[in-house]
């Protein structure tokens, strides 16, 4: 970071996105200007994000975008509708307006799937693969928004760029755009700055230095695993012919905290994942019971309540024969207590009092169950009450509502 805020007077980045405003609009109204009566009145009361995203579909992408222009100077905080215009910017070639406001939202810290998917779209259409997949892994969700579902694979291949030209063409020599490059990435316009690199390194793919400042913007994004990729190839290119073992050393140094940082940011994630919420609507028992009488049980549950399940129960084994039962349970954390009647046909009814340990999987949907269980006869004084252990598993399906 140089001590400058993005997007302050004086900034670079503030200025290329004050200009971008200003000849967006200019070109919004010069199109706009230039329709004639039929076509004005097309677009007259009819500035929604719908109409938007149906001449986006429909592949008429200048009106799509003159549209989603509209709507955003109707309310330039919606970030969802900002995204969508970002990325019919991107379809119709304008990639260095698209990754203007993309950096905006990226400053704004706005890091949300959608941004991630949309990012995703408009890299793969600059047909630059690899970070179009890096900002996908980003996303968590992994889901396409659900008005652009069907249409969007054609949209890439109808639309993506065809050729490695230039995309942002600030009308100075390489010398000058790698520091502009540079001046880009320590302002947080990193996506500008990814691509400024790879403009240059279209031209000049065996400077070293090139993919160290690569590896800067790349990192800054979120896009670890593809800096480390880029240091790698930085210290390859410098092995070939090396002048200064204190730059090797210096180069392995940067990788080396790129490596650990992809470890930390592992060991976050694994610690940080959120559990699934447990709120199942039925599940499903097998187990055996160990004592004075073991057997072979099987249960069908259903949820009254997050925690509170009812279940139908069957045993097959032991002394008894074959015994039918009804009993509650209710968990509180890994705790689970319950009751209910079991009757041995042929023989008694006894009540059943239970008591336990209940371990769910992480996704929450199964659990391996250990019980002690005490049967008391309901109608005979003369048989003793037993205690017994059982020991199942449990697997939980379908959501309550």
């Amino acid at each position: 970071m140089n001590g400058t805020e993005p997007f302050k007077k004086g900034n670079t980045c503030y200025f290329r996105y004050i200009f971008l405003i200003i000849c967006l609009n200019f070109a919004v109204a010069s199109v706009a200007f230039s329709q004639d009566t039929v076509d004005a009145q097309r677009f007259s009361g009819e500035s929604t994000i719908g109409n938007a995203r149906q001449m986006l579909l429909q592949g008429n992408v200048v009106d799509a975008i003159i549209i989603y222009s509209q709507v955003f100077d109707e309310d330039t905080t919606n970030t969802s509708n900002l995204l969508e215009y970002t990325y019919a910017l991107a379809v119709g070639g304008l990639y260095d307006a698209s990754l203007r406001y993309l950096d905006l939202i990226l400053i704004n810290g706005k890091k949300t799937p959608e941004f991630y998917y949309y990012t995703s779209q408009i890299f793969a259409l600059m047909g630059y693969t690899d970070l179009a997949d890096g900002f996908m892994t980003l996303n968590k969700t992994n889901e396409i928004p659900a008005w652009l579902s069907e249409k969007a694979a054609n949209i890439q291949n109808n639309f993506a760029r065809q050729n490695k030209k230039v995309i942002i063409n600030v009308g100075q020599d390489l010398n000058e755009e790698y520091k502009l490059a540079n001046k880009m990435a320590a302002q947080n316009c990193n996506l500008q700055s990814i691509i400024m690199f790879r403009d240059i390194m279209n031209e000049f793919p065996d400077d070293y230095i090139l993919y160290t400042g690569y590896s800067i913007p790349l990192e800054k994004a979120g896009l670890l695993n593809l800096s480390v990729k880029a240091m790698e190839t930085s210290i390859e290119l410098y092995e070939k012919k090396p002048e200064d073992p204190s730059v090797l050393k210096n180069l392995g140094n940067r990788l080396n905290e790129l490596q650990t940082k992809i470890t930390a940011a592992k060991a976050t994630k694994f610690l940080e994942s959120p559990k699934e919420v447990f709120n199942p609507k039925m599940l499903m028992y097998l187990g055996a019971t160990l004592g004075a009488s073991s057997s072979i049980n099987a249960k069908l549950g259903y949820f009254l309540t997050s925690t509170l399940n009812g279940s139908v129960d069957v045993g097959i084994g032991g002394g008894s024969g074959v015994n039918l039962g009804l009993t509650f349970y209710n968990r509180t954390g890994k705790f689970v207590y319950g009751g209910g009647l079991t009757y041995y046909f042929g023989t008694l009814l006894y009540g059943k009092i239970s008591v336990g340990l209940s371990f769910l999987n992480r996704k929450r949907t199964a659990s391996y169950d250990v019980f002690v269980d005490c049967n008391t006869p309901v109608l005979s004084k003369m048989v003793p009450t037993t205690f017994s252990l059982s020991i199942g598993r449990s697997i939980y399906f379908g959501k309550r509502k």
